[in-house]
């Protein structure tokens, strides 16, 4: 599944729209929509801490729920 998430950060090319790929097989593992959407928010996290700004503030986390 591809997942499509965008961070408003306050900086020029930052915020546009960010994607990731999560793996079909882990979300079947998710017995409830809370796992999943925590496995989907802390890939989120690592993708965005990894590739865009190693420090940040999590306040400016904008989530939607599926």
């Amino acid at each position: 599944m591809r997942i499509t998430y965008q961070i408003e950060d306050g900086y020029a090319g930052a915020s546009r729209p960010r994607y990731i790929e999560v793996n079909d097989q882990d979300l079947e593992e998710c017995e409830t929509m809370a796992e999943k959407e925590e496995l989907i928010t802390d890939m989120v996290l690592q993708d965005f801490e990894e590739k865009v700004y190693p420090v940040w503030d999590k306040s400016q986390l904008k989530t939607t729920t599926l």
